[in-house]
C-alpha cells in the first residue's frame, strides 16, 4: 500500500515540474528577454515636445506641447489646465513663486502659424493655475536665438546662454521681479550649453562654436560666484567635454559630467578633478541617477545605445547593457532599475544588471533623448500615445 501511495506521489511530482516546465518553455519573449506585466497607475493625453523636460513640481507636471503647454495632475492624471498659443518647440520650463517661466523663440517666424512675423524673442511667464500668461521681449532673435531653450533659475532669478553671432556668448541672468538684465559671463568664439544653478553658484558649459558639427572637441567648464559674478574655476575635460543640453548634475560635494563623449566627475569647491574617462558615454539630455556608490544613466542612438551603471567614485563601470533607442534619464526602486526605451519598458536588477523582463505595452519617446521624472513611486514616460504613470513596485 505505502509503495502504491509513494507511487502515486511521485506521478504527481512529475506531472507537476512537466507542466512547470512547458508553462516556462512557454513564456512568451521580446528580443529573448521574458515579457512581464507592470503596474500602470493611469494614462493622461498629454504630448511632450521632443527633448526637453517637463516640470514635476508638488503633485502636477507642466508639459510643453507643441503650441502651448499642458497641467497634469500626478495623482490621478487627470488634466487640470491646458493652454495654446504658447510658441514653445525646443524650451524647458522653469518655476518661480507661483509662475512658470518657458522661451518662446520666434528665430525662425515661418515655423510658426501663430508667430505672424514676429522676430523677437521672449519669455513667456505663467501662472501655475494656467489663467493668466504675460510675456517679457528679451532680445531680437539675431543676437539671443541659439541657445535660449536652455532655462535655468534660482531665487527669483532666470539665466540662460545667448549665442548670437553679433556679440558672442554671453551668460544673462534676467530678475523676474524688477525685469533687470544682467550680463554675468561672456566668450567670444563659444557656443552656450547646460547652465546648471546651485546655492548661488553657476556652472556653465560651452564648445567651441566651429565644433558642434562634431564630437571630438574640448568644452571647458566655467563655475561662477553668482553674489559678486566672478569665475571660481575653470576645466576643459579630457574626455567628457561636449558641453551639450543636460549633462551636468551635483550629488554632495560633487560636480559629475555625464556626457556625450565621456564621464567625468570634478570636487564642485576647487574643481579637484576625481576621474575623467572615456569608458562610459551618457546622453545629451537624459539625466542621470544615484543609488550609494553608484551612478546609473543611457547613451542615445548615436552613442552606442547602451544602459550604465558606473562607480560614482572612480567612473569605472560595474555593468552595462545595449538598448534600442535610449537617452532617458532611468528611475530606481528596491534594487529595480526603469529603462524607458522608444519600444519598451526594460526592468534591471539594479545591483548586477541582470535583465528581469520588459513590457511592451508601454513605450518611450520616438524621440529618446528627453529626461523622464519620478513622483514618489511612478516613474512617468512620454510617447506618441501620451504620460503614462508606472508604479515602480517590482519585487526582487
Amino acid at each position: 500500500m505505502r509503495i502504491k501511495m509513494n507511487l502515486i506521489i511521485l506521478m504527481f511530482i512529475t506531472l507537476t515540474l512537466t507542466m512547470c516546465q512547458c508553462s516556462l518553455n512557454q513564456q512568451e519573449l521580446y528580443q529573448g528577454k521574458p515579457i512581464i506585466k507592470v503596474d500602470i497607475a493611469w494614462r493622461s493625453a498629454v504630448y511632450q515636445n521632443a527633448n526637453f523636460a517637463y516640470l514635476v513640481s508638488g503633485n502636477t507636471a507642466y508639459i510643453p506641447e507643441g503650441d502651448g503647454v499642458a497641467a497634469v495632475n500626478l495623482d490621478n492624471g487627470a488634466i487640470k489646465w491646458r493652454i495654446s498659443g504658447v510658441f514653445a518647440p525646443k524650451s524647458n520650463i522653469e518655476k518661480i513663486g507661483d509662475y512658470l517661466y518657458i522661451f518662446e523663440d520666434y528665430a525662425n517666424a515661418n515655423e510658426s502659424a501663430i508667430s505672424n512675423g514676429v522676430t523677437y524673442s521672449r519669455i513667456v511667464k505663467i501662472s501655475i493655475d494656467g489663467s493668466k500668461v504675460d510675456y517679457i521681449i528679451v532680445g531680437p532673435s539675431e543676437e539671443w536665438e541659439t541657445r535660449m531653450a536652455y532655462l535655468s533659475s534660482y531665487s527669483n532669478k532666470l539665466f540662460w546662454g545667448s549665442s548670437g553671432s553679433i556679440n558672442g556668448t554671453k551668460l544673462i541672468s534676467l530678475d523676474t521681479e524688477t525685469l533687470e538684465k544682467v550680463e554675468i559671463f561672456s566668450t567670444s568664439n563659444q557656443i552656450m550649453g547646460k547652465i546648471l544653478i546651485s546655492n548661488n553658484i553657476a556652472y556653465v558649459g560651452h564648445i567651441p562654436q566651429a565644433g558642434i558639427s562634431h564630437f571630438n572637441i574640448h568644452g571647458t567648464i566655467t563655475v561662477i560666484n553668482l553674489s559678486n559674478n566672478t569665475v571660481i574655476w575653470e576645466k576643459t575635460p579630457n574626455y567628457a567635454n561636449y558641453m551639450g543640453a543636460f549633462p551636468f548634475v551635483i550629488k554632495d560635494d560633487r560636480l559629475y559630467v555625464i556626457d556625450g563623449s565621456g564621464t567625468a566627475c570634478y570636487n564642485k569647491n576647487t574643481g579637484e578633478e576625481i576621474f575623467d574617462n572615456n569608458e562610459a558615454e551618457g546622453g545629451y539630455f537624459g539625466g542621470c541617477i544615484f543609488n550609494g556608490d553608484y551612478a546609473y544613466f543611457t547613451s542615445p542612438l548615436y552613442n552606442g545605445k547602451r544602459v550604465y551603471c558606473i562607480n560614482r567614485n572612480t567612473g569605472a563601470i560595474v555593468w552595462s547593457d545595449s538598448g534600442e533607442q535610449l537617452g532617458t534619464t532611468p528611475h530606481i526602486n528596491n534594487g529595480v532599475l526603469y529603462v524607458a526605451e522608444q519600444t519598451h519598458l526594460r526592468l534591471y536588477n539594479a545591483t548586477n544588471g541582470q535583465v528581469i523582463g520588459v513590457t511592451t505595452s508601454i513605450k518611450g519617446q520616438t524621440f529618446q533623448l528627453s529626461p523622464t521624472e519620478r513622483y514618489k513611486d511612478l516613474m512617468l514616460i512620454c510617447n506618441d500615445e501620451g504620460m503614462v504613470a508606472v508604479r515602480m513596485n517590482y519585487k526582487l
